[in-house]
């Protein structure tokens, strides 16, 4: 059971790994139970940074918002400016245009932090290790993806929103209890089309895929997302198989 920890709040918190601190929030709920589901939240790329602060820009309020009526330990760690969640390949072309390469090299020294953050809270005795939960959007939504594969079958609920994933790896994350994708259908960024064929690819393995794209969204899926009435529902209802 949480005893000294403030309650309700983010609180403002560092995680050392391999010679470097990654600053997350943490908020721990009110509610007062023996075990929580641990939820993690992964920003996307405009809000990198050192300051802490940056990763509340998006999905803070909902976030403390539902932790009312679904108590969880949430995470909301921050990539350093100069790394990227997902170890994807990211080229610019002469028009301004981003392309998106997904791979599977070694994870980013962010991502790695992150895997890192999550065993240690898993091992703490007020974390239900079967009931862990990830989102995250854009760049989140790709680290969201590339968790589940480099850690198949840990995480029981995942909700990837416009984000993409190297294909190859979708055996692996079949292995994830529940999935919902999330893409807006006119996205320029991050093309949804990631989205679609990492669906048809976790159907063609049968994992437990829902793939929800928005009609006439562009690269802010995540609004819509914010405002799906059964999300936390969902997410809590589910648990890893046999636990």
């Amino acid at each position: 059971m949480i005893s000294a920890e403030t309650k309700g709040e983010m609180l403002k918190k560092t995680f050392p790994s391999d010679g470097w601190s990654m600053p997350y929030r943490i908020l721990y709920p009110q509610k007062i139970q023996k075990k929580y589901p641990l939820l993690v939240f992964m920003h996307g790329a405009g809000e990198r940074g050192t300051d802490n602060e940056r990763q509340l820009i998006h999905g803070k309020k909902w976030l403390m918002d539902n932790n009312l009526s679904y108590p969880a330990v949430v995470v909301l760690p921050q990539c350093p400016t100069e790394d990227y969640w997902s170890s994807v390949d990211r080229n610019t072309n002469a028009e301004g245009e981003r392309k998106f390469v997904f791979n599977n090299k070694p994870p980013t020294a962010a991502l790695t932090a992150v895997m890192a953050l999550i065993d240690s809270m898993r091992a703490l005795p007020y974390i239900d290790s079967n009931r862990v939960y990830i989102t995250g959007l854009s760049m989140g939504g790709m680290a969201t993806w590339e968790i589940l594969w480099r850690k198949p079958g840990m995480v029981a609920a995942a909700a990837p929103i416009c984000g993409g994933v190297y294909l190859p790896m979708a055996k692996e994350i079949s292995k994830t209890a529940c999935i919902r994708i999330y893409h807006g259908d006119k996205d320029q960024v991050v093309i949804p089309q990631f989205s679609r064929d990492i669906y048809k690819a976790l159907k063609d393995n049968g994992a437990n895929v829902m793939y929800k794209e928005y009609a006439g969204v562009e690269h802010n899926a995540w609004t819509y997302v914010f405002q799906e009435k059964d999300f936390f529902e969902w997410m809590f209802s589910c648990k890893r198989p046999g636990n």
